[in-house]
């Protein structure tokens, strides 16, 4: 038969040949009418080709990405702690330069209980927006009114858009990181309704509700960038369907769509009218899309997502453009650790699936390729739940979105329930009820590019282009302007257009006073002086501020006007007196930039001067408004929102109305944001009565419907004894009300001042605070500004705002670790700098090189900013079919028993497969023996890393807060490899007490109490070795040698902060041996991995706290010491070996399970000392924004996130931010004081403990895991916090009962007679120092500080674990 192999040699190319050219798609012919291109005879061919040169692109792209990379002076490990520039632009809203360019941003979620959300808003030009919004809530589903019309106007704002129906806003908090959605509104409440059964109206209004609804969407995937991440299979396929008629048909591709994909979870509470707020959980998917409009050049888009109960995701989409790609195909899974990959092949067809846009069958079945796995997806659609939106106007673009449920299979994993997200697009051609949008070219106005420039104009008249630019105006300058343009226009919108008015007026720009601090140096040099001691000023009353304050005031209101500008002044009231008859009164309002702003109100904070008469009267009020900027009041307000003290403003000159009544009209209830109640306050005369508070002012409320129909439905008088007016000669006065009970507003007039307010609100495209006055039967409109508080962050957003995703409900978390080395809640300064070092460093030690993500933490993430163990990604990351001893010895590590359950066990099952094979497992063992070998090798590298780290010092020589952060970010990936020895030299410690239980399980299934006392003595360390057993050493030795003083008693009464010179003077030997206890030990403190705390080298009156009790509480013994032994003795007293063969290994392993522990306690103090270095530098960092005026109080660093300290230092300062960090810290006792569940399932919650109904018999007895096998009986003290009262209850041989130790509680243990703590394990801070000093220990003893109370009496039984009171 050898024969023949020539010859199949010779056919085999020809064959290859024959398959490549002719054996493409079977297909049918193409219809002359279809839109999608057919492949053809040559298709194989084609597609090789366009294979081969999409794999070119990608290379050059990425090869273009690293060269860039490579260029840019940045360590790769800097994306962890601040987005990159890329990823900074991507995020930004798109520039709406040309007709019929679009940007689009969506939001869908869903769970299994029957809830979901979507949102989607597109960005078009002249302040239009498409917005779609569903909320389903159990059995009821809510919708926008108009829907299923789409259009609605849009504010400045990058992602706000509003009507009569409320207000939708969408923000980003940190690139490609956390978003936030935000509604307060109307939505209505029943079916959805479709194109086919609408008629334009807004249908029955008692279907209606006011929702309020606030999410935090938080990523837990990167990006997936639609164009670049693109399957090169999928794209090729793509491309060798289109006719390629030159060389450059790869230039098709660029008229695919931008944008990208993330999957996140939407976390938030939804509060709808009646009823009580409720929390949801909603997994799903973000869509960015930009570029031309796809209404009117896209054939139809089929996309269909879905999240699996296991945590995948995957996404597989469609498209056909006519002429372009009439069918890509596209798509990706994300895995359920995070990672992203890419679709390279699917059954979805656009001509089969779905053509028909009144056929959409209910079930199908998809098949789709990734990374190398065949996945299944049998998708069913309910429909009765689908949300039908049109685009355009007229409607041109017709969008079915429809949650779905659907199962996910592929191989060895099984079936997996998921739901989902169907989006079915095509072309309208139907009839449309609504007329065609009008454009706003008013509004864009409003966002003005004109900026102050130098030299700039000195005045401009409100009617003016320039004068819409807050830059140069300031707020009510700017908003003013915009009135009075929107007013000329009349855009066609009420009949009654005419009836109201705005008064003529100037406004003299920032330039001005520019020009007055040239012309008159002593203001500037006062103005200077005033910001030298608002920077050095710290206390809340400052009288050295207030008079500097005072002085700068004194001086302008004493400087008159640089003649330049008084000229420009003379000029514009000339103009305006001519148009006028009779003499004319003006008012002189201060107009701040920044003010009057969606971040920020600033109301009251300046002075207005009503009634000037003449040139002098109104230059007068310029001087005065000028000085008001500098008054106390005003520099403390700016100050507390990070405004600078010479900030820029202008003033605002308007013609006076004399008013019959004036006031403020709410265009949305003030309290809820409900937009059906508009609420007006009012009194007889000016508004300045209203404004200011001086009276109790009548109430009106009006009702709307989203129809625009109107009723006044309240009327409510006020005690309103006097009112302002015009003084004849200039100025006001006030006079007394004839009628106080008279309501000063009638129905009409209040209906047309509301017809008004609606208007602002849907030319603004939000809610508007308008200050309005009626004088001679017209209606005059003096100022309008947004309504801020609808939007404000709610506690429970800022609780939740950096907590990592829990992509399943099966996933497991656990405190057991974290609970004891971060107790209570991090700060955010700390959550965003080390928790997400500590997270990268955890992950590559875990998963090595697959340990790319950096978007959300899934390792060590975090929740109600607490920090805790991802189990299924660590612990539970290499899975046997069954369960094991590995397991138990693991549980014993971490928790300190035996927490693994059959649950945990399937979750991670169903998560990784069955990964602990042969192979794996050898891989892994010699992982851990390299690692073994390595160990005092990490320890050298971790303390040269830390030891090298200079951050400290080199901020030191930095001037400026920016500075001072471009050193941080350089250095921060420094902790990350500090940290990273400190995760070898512990998984090695893990893995020796896997090989030491082995050994002495001799073969045992279960593990004894006897094999757990066993491991815990062969874990003890001879001599002391561990760095936080020396520190109760060392504080006896202190606490002696202050016993040697003869005045030694009067120390534990010196107040702390004299304590240390009481010792230099009383006891110098005591103070020596304290600075080289602080020199060597002065970094460690209680939450030592928290760059906000003050450690004991800060501030050593904390050390003396701790070292007062010491010296105080003498039990009249010798302090205790760490208890050496030796080998041999360890060896001996060891009860569960019973072949002599256990005993000789173990003799010889003894000496590295030891220095295992050793090595873990010696890179964890690296890692600790590189913290503290950072601590330092941020503390300049706060010393230096409080000092630059960017922070009031340079504490309030610690509650901000690294990349908000950036945004403060690197943009302009946002008050927004200033505003949370202050809230964070009022609310910041209650977070940290949450506790949880040693371990828990799902989304966290916070404990709920109910105290064992057995402590109300007095029986109680607690179980935990023993340290050693000594036993004691003696008194209980509970102690939560060091920093509690409790701690002073504390007497010499109590058994301290806790939630957890760190080294902070070191120098306390040699006065114990025994430790229990609720979490640690076997190789926990509290275990490792109590085997140290010989005490009896359990550890793992759930519910004990609530269970026993200071005072009880308490045995510790080292033999069962048992802790019992005794009566």
């Amino acid at each position: 038969m050898w024969w023949i192999l020539p010859y199949l040699a010779w056919l085999s190319p020809v064959a290859f040949l024959y398959w490549l050219v002719f054996s493409g798609d079977e297909q049918r012919p193409r219809p002359a009418s279809s839109p999608y291109s057919q492949p053809g005879w040559y298709f194989r061919a084609k597609r090789l080709w366009a294979y081969l040169a999409v794999r070119r692109m990608k290379a050059a792209r990425a090869q273009r990405l690293a060269q860039a990379a490579e260029d840019a002076v940045r360590h790769p490990d800097q994306h962890v702690f601040l987005p990159t520039e890329y990823e900074r632009r991507l995020e930004q809203p798109r520039l709406l330069l040309a007709e019929g360019v679009v940007d689009s941003l969506c939001f869908h979620g869903a769970d299994f209980h029957s809830n979901a959300l979507v949102v989607r808003m597109t960005r078009m030009r002249h302040c239009l927006a498409r917005v779609a919004l569903q909320l389903k809530v159990g059995d009821s589903v809510y919708q926008l009114p108009q829907m299923p019309d789409s259009m609605a106007s849009r504010t400045g704002g990058a992602w706000t858009a509003g009507g009569d129906w409320g207000a939708l806003r969408i923000e980003v908090v940190e690139p490609l990181k956390r978003w936030r959605v935000a509604f307060n509104g109307v939505l209505r409440e029943g079916p959805p309704r479709s194109h086919r059964d609408w008629d334009g109206m807004p249908g029955d209004q008692d279907s209606l509700r006011h929702v309020r609804f606030n999410f935090m969407w938080n990523a837990c995937s990167g990006p997936y960038n639609c164009r670049h991440d693109w399957s090169a299979s999928l794209l090729a396929d793509t491309l060798a369907r289109e006719p390629w008629r030159n060389d450059h048909w790869m230039d098709i591709i660029k008229g695919h769509v931008g944008g990208y994909d993330q999957w996140g979870v939407l976390h938030g509470q939804v509060k709808v009218e009646g009823g009580e707020p409720q929390e949801l959980y909603l997994r799903g998917l973000r869509q960015r899309r930009w570029g031309p409009n796809e209404a009117g050049r896209l054939h139809r888009r089929l996309t269909i997502s879905g999240v699996a109960k296991n945590g995948t995701m995957f996404s597989v989409g469609a498209d056909c453009h006519p002429g372009q790609l009439s069918h890509a195909t596209y798509g990706h899974v994300r895995l359920p650790e995070g990672e992203l990959v890419s679709i390279d092949s699917t059954s979805l067809s656009l001509p089969v699936l779905a053509e028909d846009k009144d056929h959409i069958p209910k079930h199908f079945v998809l098949l789709f390729t990734a990374g190398g796995v065949r996945y299944s997806s049998a998708v069913y659609l309910p429909q009765e739940d689908g949300l039908t939106v049109l685009c355009e106007r007229p409607w041109s673009w017709l969008m079915e979105l429809q949650p779905a449920q659907c199962s996910l299979q592929w191989a060895g994993r099984g079936v997996h329930q998921g739901v989902g997200l169907v989006e079915l697009c095509y072309r309208y051609d139907g009839p449309c009820p609504l007329p065609a949008a009008a454009p706003a070219p008013l509004l864009h106005l409003r966002e003005s590019k004109v900026l102050q420039v130098t030299p700039g104009p000195l005045v401009l008249g409100l009617e003016e282009r320039a004068c819409r630019s807050s830059a140069l105006v300031g707020g009510k300058g700017a908003s003013l302007a915009a009135l009075t343009a929107l007013l000329a226009a009349k855009n066609g919108d009420q009949d009654d257009d005419g009836a109201y008015a705005v008064p003529a007026g100037f406004c003299l720009t920032v330039t001005a006073l520019e020009r007055q601090f040239a012309a008159h140096p002593a203001l500037q040099q006062a103005v200077d002086h005033l910001a030298e001691a608002a920077a050095a000023s710290t206390a809340p009353v400052d009288l050295k501020l207030a008079a500097k304050c005072e002085a700068a005031v004194k001086l302008f209101a004493a400087t008159a006007v640089c003649e330049e500008v008084a000229a420009e002044v003379r000029a514009a009231l000339q103009r305006l007196e001519a148009e006028a008859d009779g003499t004319t009164s003006w008012a002189v309002r201060s107009s701040a930039v920044g003010e009057d702003s969606d971040e920020l109100s600033a109301a009251g904070q300046n002075e207005t001067f009503l009634g000037c008469r003449g040139v002098d009267g109104v230059l007068d009020g310029v001087r005065r408004c000028w000085a008001s900027l500098f008054a106390l009041q005003s520099v403390q307000y700016r100050r507390q929102y990070a405004q600078p003290v010479r900030a820029p403003m202008a003033v605002v000159v308007q013609r006076m109305v004399h008013a019959h009544c004036a006031g403020v009209l709410f265009t949305c209830d003030p309290a809820s944001g409900d937009p059906r109640r508009m609420l007006i306050s009012a009194n007889y005369g000016l508004g300045e009565s209203v404004v200011s508070a001086a009276v109790d002012p009548d109430v009106v409320l009006v009702k709307r419907d989203v129809a625009g129909r109107m009723h006044v439905a309240e009327k409510r008088s006020g005690d309103k004894q006097h009112r302002v007016v015009l003084a004849e000669h200039g100025g006001v006065r006030e006079e007394a009300v004839a009628d106080p009970s008279a309501v000063c507003l009638s129905d009409d007039e209040a209906l047309l001042l509301a017809r008004a307010g609606a208007r602002l609100e849907r030319a603004f495209g939000g809610a508007r605070d308008v200050e309005w006055a009626f004088a001679g039967g017209r209606l005059h409109l003096l100022q309008s500004r947004p309504v801020t508080a609808i939007f404000n962050w709610t506690e429970f957003e800022l609780l939740h705002e950096l907590d990592a995703p829990c992509t399943s409900d099966d996933d497991v978390f656990s405190v057991a670790n974290t609970g004891e080395v971060c107790p209570g809640a991090m700060s955010l300064l700390a959550q965003s700098t080390v928790g997400r070092a500590l997270d990268v460093c955890t992950g590559r030690s875990a998963a090595g090189a697959k340990c790319q993500q950096y978007h959300f933490s899934n390792f060590t993430p975090l929740t109600h900013h607490h920090l805790v163990l991802n189990i299924l990604s660590l612990m539970l990351r290499n899975v046997s079919r069954e369960l094991n001893l590995g397991n138990e010895v693991v549980d014993l590590t971490i928790y300190g028993h035996k927490a693994t359950t059959p649950r945990m066990h399937r979750a991670a099952l169903q998560r990784h497969g069955i990964t602990m094979t042969a192979a794996n497992q050898v891989k892994l063992t010699v992982n851990a023996v390299v690692r073994a070998f390595g160990g005092k090798q990490h320890v050298r590298r971790g303390q040269a890393t830390a030891a090298a780290l200079d951050v400290h010092q080199q901020v030191a020589a930095e001037t400026t807060a920016r500075g001072v952060m471009r050193r941080i970010t350089e250095a921060l990936p420094k902790v990350i490899e500090a940290f990273a020895f400190h995760t070898y030299t512990s998984s090695t410690s893990s893995f020796s007490q896997v090989i030491a239980v082995t050994v002495l399980s001799e073969g045992a299934k279960e593990l004894s109490t006897e094999h757990i006392t066993d491991v815990a003595a062969m874990l003890s360390c001879t001599g002391g070795d561990v760095t936080s057993a020396g520190i109760p050493t060392a504080m006896a030795a202190i606490a002696a040698e202050v016993k040697k003083s003869p005045k030694w008693k009067d120390f534990p009464t010196v107040p702390v902060e004299d304590a240390m010179a009481w010792l230099e003077k009383h006891c110098p030997a005591a103070h020596k041996l304290t600075l080289a206890f602080l020199e060597k030990h002065g970094n460690r403190v209680v939450r030592e991995f928290d760059v906000a705390t003050v450690t004991w080298d800060e501030d050593p009156s904390r050390l003396m706290a701790v070292l007062q009790p010491l010296v105080a509480k003498d039990s009249g013994e010798a302090p205790k010491a760490p208890v050496a032994a030796s080998v041999e003795d360890i060896i001996n007293k060891l009860k569960s070996p019973k072949r002599g063969s256990t005993r000789f290994i173990l003799k010889y392993l003894l000496p590295w399970f030891q220095s295992c522990v050793v090595n873990r306690e010696f890179t964890k103090e690296a890692g600790i000392r590189a913290i503290h270095k950072f601590r330092l530098a941020f503390r300049r960092l706060g010393l230096l924004l409080e000092k630059e005026g960017l922070l009031p109080d340079r504490s309030l660093a610690n509650f901000l996130t690294y990349w908000e300290l950036h945004r403060l230092t690197h943009d302009q300062p946002d008050p927004s931010i200033v505003d949370k960090a202050r809230r964070r810290k009022r609310y910041w006792a209650d977070w940290d004081a949450l506790t949880f569940d040693e371990v828990f399932h799902g989304p966290p919650q916070p404990q709920r403990f109910d105290a064992d109904a057995a402590a109300a018999t007095g029986s109680v007895v607690a179980q935990g895991t023993p340290v050693s096998e000594s036993s004691v009986t003696a008194r209980a003290c509970v102690v939560l916090s060091l920093e509690g009262p409790e701690i002073k209850a504390l007497q010499a041989g109590d058994v301290l009962i806790a939630r957890s130790t760190d080294v902070g509680w070191s120098p306390y243990f040699p006065m114990l007679g025994g430790v229990v703590t609720e979490l640690g394990g076997l190789i926990s801070h509290g275990a490792v120092v109590a085997r140290e000093y010989g005490l009896p220990c359990l550890v793992g003893v759930q519910g004990a500080t609530r269970m026993f109370k200071t005072g009880d009496m308490v045995r510790i039984n080292g033999k069962t674990g048992a802790l019992s009171k005794i009566e």
